[in-house]
Parts: C-alpha cells; sequence; structure tokens
C-alpha cells in the first residue's frame, strides 16, 4: 500500500541535489534529472516522475553540477543552498566525517524500513545508530554498481546443461553448485591435449574472496555495537572454514584458471582499458561459462558481440541453509546524503520519501524491463529480471571500503583496515599471524574514527 506522505505544499520552491559527478570521466547516468521523454524507459521514467513530484508538492527539481570538494565547502562557509547530495559513496564518507551530513535515519517523513531504500544495504550504511548516506530507488546505480555472475547461454546449450536459474529460484545457488557447474562447461576446443587461452573454460577465474562476499563474511568485517563502537570481526571460524574448503579451486584448475590474460596482443584503447579488454574478450568471444561482474557491464559484452545472449545470476550463497544472498556494490556507487544545513528539513524528508516511492513504482520497472530487454539478455519467461530483483535485495557495502579515507592508522595515513586484513588471511593462509599483526592497531583504528564521528555530532 502507498505509504502516507505530508500534505504541505511548497508551490515554486526548488528540490536541489548538488552533485559532481557530471564531472567525473567515467560517469554516466540518467537517473536524476532528465530534459524530455525520448523513448528510452529509464529516461522516461525519470521525467515522468519528477513531473509527479511537481505535481504533488508543487516543487521543481534542479541538479547543480559541482565541483568534487563544493560540498565540503559549502558547509564550512554556512553556505549551504541545496537539499540534496548525489555522488560516490566514498566521496560522501569523506565528507561525513566533517560534519556535513544529516542522519537521515531522524530525518522527519523518512521511513528507512521501506523497501525503496534498500534494507539490504541499510545496515552496511550504518555507523553506530547514524546513517549518514543512504542507496534508494531514486537512482538504479546500487543495481549497476553490485556483484553478479553472468553466463553465457551457447555454452550451455553447446553442452546440453539447463541454464543455473532454477537454483537461484530453489534457494539452492551456492558455490558448491557453481563449481558443479562450472566443471561440467569446460572444453579443449582445438583438441590438442594442452589447455591454453584457445579454449572453453567453466569460469573465467575463481576468487575466494567471492566465496566470503557471497558468504555475507564481507559485510560483516565489522559489527556495530549498541553504543555506537564498530568492533573488527575479521577472523571468524566460519573464514577459516570456508577458505580450507574452496581455496584449492582458486589456484586454478583446467576449467578455472586462476588467471589468462585474454586480451594479450590486443589493442587495449579498442576496449576502453587493459581491464576491460580481458573480461570482454574472455565472456563475449566464448572462452568462459560464467564471469563475476557487474550490471552495468552487460552493455560492454553487448557491444563487442551484438549476437551473444547470456543471462545473470547472484553471487553464490555459501550454503542453502543461508537464507540470504550477499552481493556487494563498489564503494564507488553513487549514493545519496542530507546536508545538515539544510534549510528545510521537514520538507526535505517529505521530498526524498516520495521521490524514493515514485521512483520504485516507475524507474525501478523501467530499469527491469530495459536491462533484462536487451537484445543479449532477453529471456522469454522473465527470468533475467526476477534475478535482477535477488540482487536488488541483496546489495551491500563493505563499511571501511566506503569510510577508508577517515580512518587512519598511527601515521594518520587513510587505511582499509579489515580489507587488509582479509586479502593478507586470503593470499598467505595464516589467519593467526595476520590477526596478531594487525588487530590492535586494526580496532584503535575504529575507535578513532568513531570518536570523529562523535565530535562532529556534537
Amino acid at each position: 500500500p502507498e505509504p502516507q506522505f505530508s500534505n504541505v505544499r511548497y508551490d515554486g520552491e526548488r528540490f536541489v541535489i548538488c552533485s559532481p559527478l557530471k564531472k567525473d570521466a567515467d560517469f554516466s547516468d540518467n537517473y536524476i534529472d532528465n530534459e524530455d521523454y525520448n523513448g528510452e524507459s529509464v529516461n522516461d521514467a525519470v521525467v515522468s516522475r519528477n513531473l509527479a513530484l511537481e505535481a504533488k508538492y508543487g516543487v521543481e527539481l534542479i541538479v547543480n553540477n559541482v565541483s568534487e570538494g563544493f560540498v565540503a565547502r559549502a558547509v564550512r562557509s554556512g553556505t549551504v543552498d541545496f537539499d540534496l547530495v548525489y555522488d560516490r559513496g566514498v566521496r560522501l564518507a569523506s565528507n561525513a566525517t566533517q560534519g556535513a551530513f544529516y542522519n537521515i535515519s531522524e530525518l522527519s517523513g523518512v521511513d528507512l524500513t521501506q523497501s525503496y531504500w534498500s534494507p539490504s544495504a541499510r545496515d552496511s550504511l550504518t555507523i553506530g545508530k547514524r546513517v549518514y548516506i543512504a542507496a534508494c530507488d531514486i537512482s538504479m546505480s546500487r543495481l549497476d554498481f553490485a556483484d553478479c555472475y553472468v553466463f553465457n547461454k551457447a555454452i550451455f546449450d553447446d553442452a546440453g546443461l539447463p541454464y543455473p536459474y532454477e537454483y537461484v529460484e530453489k534457494g539452492e545457488w551456492t558455490f558448491d553448485r557453481l563449481i558443479e557447474t562450472f566443471s561440467a562447461l569446460g572444453k579443449d576446443e582445438n583438441a590438442d591435449g594442452l589447455w591454453s587461452a584457445e579454449d572453453v573454460y567453466g569460469i573465467d577465474t575463481f576468487d575466494v574472496e567471492a566465496v566470503c562476499e557471497g558468504a555475507g563474511i564481507c559485510r560483516d568485517l565489522t559489527v556495530n555495537g549498541e553504543n555506537g563502537a564498530l568492533t573488527l570481526n575479521v577472523y571468524t571460524e566460519k573464514l577459516v572454514s570456508l577458505y580450507n574448503a574452496y581455496i584449492k579451486y582458486s589456484r586454478g584448475t583446467a576449467v578455472a584458471p586462476s588467471y589468462i590474460d585474454w586480451a594479450a596482443g590486443r589493442d587495449a584503447k579498442e576496449y576502453g582499458s587493459i581491464y576491460k579488454a580481458r573480461k570482454i574478450v574472455a565472456f563475449s568471444e566464448g572462452h568462459a561459462a560464467f564471469q563475476k561482474t557487474t550490471l552495468s557491464f552487460i552493455k560492454e559484452y553487448e557491444a563487442a558481440d551484438p549476437d551473444i545472449k547470456l543471462g545473470v545470476v547472484p553471487v553464490p550463497k555459501y550454503s542453502s541453509s543461508q537464507k540470504d544472498y550477499f552481493c556487494e556494490a563498489d564503494a564507488k556507487t553513487p549514493l545519496f546524503a542530507v546536508a545538515k544545513q539544510t534549510s528545510d528539513p521537514k520538507r526535505t524528508g517529505a521530498v526524498l520519501e516520495y521521490l524514493a516511492y515514485e521512483s520504485m513504482k516507475r524507474v525501478l520497472p523501467a530499469y527491469y524491463k530495459q536491462t533484462s530487454g536487451s537484445a543479449c539478455m532477453s529471456d522469454p519467461e522473465g527470468r533475467d529480471e526476477k534475478m535482477i530483483g535477488v540482487i536488488r535485495d541483496s546489495v551491500y557495502f563493505r563499511r571501511t571500503s566506503l569510510y577508508y579515507p577517515s580512518i587512519l592508522d598511527a601515521s594518520d595515513r587513510p587505511w582499509d583496515p579489515c580489507s587488509q586484513m582479509l586479502e593478507e588471511m586470503l593470499s598467505s593462509g595464516e589467519f593467526d599471524r595476520v590477526q596478531k599483526k594487525y588487530r590492535e592497531d586494526a580496532q584503535s583504528s575504529l575507535d578513532r574514527f568513531i570518536e570523529t564521528l562523535e565530535k562532529t555530532e556534537n
């Protein structure tokens, strides 16, 4: 049912969103403010949503494209003339520790329990009891930047295997199932008895950290305490058990190589970067049945091979008894924050809540249609759309990756202690040594970080 919204009118007023994103060379989305209808589903849904906002509250939505340091300068000088900030999560986090943002969980009119406020991400965006940064359906960015797996349908068809959609629907899409599936898909394509970049592999690479992600370990590297503390939680029995079960696959097998430079000898400029070249060649040219990627990258595969047929599934669970799927979104994902000095918090809360709700009604279905209805991804049974829905409900962020510029080591240098510990533990297998090496300094850094946030609140 439609939530109860404020009936106050703000006729003739402007609701200003400031965003430095347009200044980023690699940024491109049309989720906030589009000039007019053009027949493209997401574009038109955004126009329709903004008109609905104007009809409801009488406000005009304005986007100011500002420089990267604009928000911090405006807060320091007391010249905040905007209501909302739309920027990459890691940059918003830096502003949050400077006291720039409102605790959205206390903003009048906002109900963060609603599905359009991304409940799966809410806990990981909470520091203590504060929510300075939020993900919601106003932008589809958290879907664009969330991890998932794509699979090449042609390779499945050649092997006579069913697509993995059914495992997700049954709650049985686990890493054991992924290994079982990709192990059946490898093929010595040129029949020379040697495995090389010319052959077909079950998966591009198998990364044990991806297993940590799917098991929820990466989400819980820190734990919020009742008193607002942030507690280190890297070294756990679950991590050790998982490592012992899956490390052999991450070291490479015939059907799951540890690394192959698929694009060796190619001109990387043709693809935009070496990173893109490797991913595109491996998957779109049929050398890997599975590849870990993001939804935003699907257009890259399609551009490289318009005839490719692919499907999408979430990051697998650790075990079928695990209730939820977990798909980590990058710290550079565009998210939202409310300036602490916003002139009218009640108006900001009312408009923000209505925008998020209308986005769920209008923009989200358009995104599903546009993404799963593309030529490379269309499925007659609509299963990809269902999978995108599962990914949407599974997105989370790694706290210390978002806030790492403000988490300082003993020499006052920014670091992400949790990710560093996890990476060293997984690469060496020496859990006790890494724990002893970092634990005291890591927890001290987290404590100082929380103290800094508390000072900004006071």
